[in-house]
This record gives C-alpha cells, sequence and structure tokens, in this order.
C-alpha cells in the first residue's frame, strides 16, 4: 500500500476524534459498500428509529456519519447481524 498524504487540517481533525491516519492497520474495503440508514433498515427488518436507538444505547450495527447522513459499511452490518444470532442462540441453548 502506498503512502497517503493527509492536508495538516483534516490530520489535525482526525486527532481531535481519536482516529489515525494510519491505513495500514484498517480493513480493506475493496468490493464492499456503504449503506445509508433506509438500507440498513430494510436489510434487518428493523425501523430507522430502532436503529438510531441502537447506536445511541451503543448496541447497534457500527454506524459513523457521513457527512449528515448515517452510514454502515455493508460487510460490517452482516457481521452485527450474525453476532446478534449467535448471541441469540446461545441464549436459547
Amino acid at each position: 500500500m502506498g503512502d497517503i498524504k493527509v492536508s495538516p487540517k483534516a490530520a489535525q481533525q482526525s486527532e481531535e476524534v481519536g482516529v489515525t491516519a494510519a491505513v495500514s492497520s484498517q480493513v480493506d474495503r475493496t468490493g464492499d459498500r456503504l449503506l445509508q440508514l433506509d438500507q440498513m433498515a430494510e436489510i434487518t427488518t428493523l425501523s430507522e428509529a430502532t436503529l438510531r436507538w441502537l447506536r445511541h444505547r451503543g448496541e447497534g450495527p457500527p454506524m459513523f456519519k457521513l457527512g449528515r447522513r448515517l452510514v454502515c459499511w455493508e460487510r460490517d452490518l452482516h457481521a452485527w447481524i450474525a453476532a446478534e444470532a449467535a448471541k441469540d442462540q446461545t441464549h436459547s441453548a
């Protein structure tokens, strides 16, 4: 992977919110797509309000703001669904 140039302002903003500019430790998102809240609701069959509430409680899929919109990587959403199903299986047994 090549070096990524980050503007001084972007570097300062990322430091303020605790984000590092090092990309090497991040997940490869090739082929992954960002889903908006309405798409997440359709996939999960949960309402947008429920997804927002779960995010507020720190229990929902890993969403983040991109501009003014809440988004989630599709792979992360499916991993969260799988983890929720696994939790339910352990509670049922």
